[in-house]
């Protein structure tokens, strides 16, 4: 259910230009995410907001910000399509995977830019560390790839480890081209 505006939360709303577009759900567990195809918005927990500082909400919200403006729910819904129907190409999967990965490198990015590393680093390790842990769609590993490492190498040195695709979706390609050629 839908719960009200904190004040810590509604100064930093006001701060981030995002007055009407943050909404506040009553839930033990802390969350945070865009939704919305043409006209994204922003959700949060209460319990997110009553877990981090100011600076740190601030930080969230410039990250979110940055997904609604960029459309990227509308992006992750396309992604997530192309890698369900090309589901027999593992490497479609990794792509998609990697793609994802990447907005979320680059709204870390914008909310640095906006708040500052450390309000960040310490929103995500409040979020990783909590007794009810966000599930975070980025965290997940990725051959070696996991999102959430590389999100926190840019923290710490400014530069994402990269990504390398798995032996199983390079050797995938093979029977998908053969096929193509046969046709």
């Amino acid at each position: 259910s839908e719960a009200p505006v904190p004040p810590c939360l509604h100064a930093c709303i006001e701060e981030s230009g995002l007055r009407g577009l943050v909404r506040v759900v009553d839930l033990p567990h802390p969350t945070v995410f865009s939704y919305g195809l043409l006209r994204p918005r922003i959700c949060i927990s209460s319990a997110l907001v009553m877990g981090m500082s100011p600076p740190q909400l601030r930080a969230i919200l410039l990250h979110e910000r940055h997904h609604m403006k960029r459309r990227h729910p509308l992006i992750t819904l396309a992604l997530d399509t192309l890698a369900d129907t090309l589901f027999f190409l593992p490497l479609a999967g990794e792509l998609c995977d990697q793609l994802r990965a990447q907005m979320e490198l680059e709204a870390d990015r914008a909310a640095i830019h906006g708040a500052g590393r450390t309000p960040l680093a310490g929103a995500l390790h409040r979020l990783l560390t909590h007794p009810q842990p966000l599930i975070l769609q980025s965290g997940l590993a990725l051959n070696s790839f996991s999102a959430t490492q590389a999100r926190i190498d840019q923290l710490l040195d400014g530069k994402p480890r990269g990504w390398r695709p798995s032996l199983t979706g390079l050797a995938s390609i093979v029977p998908a081209v053969s096929m193509v050629c046969l046709l």
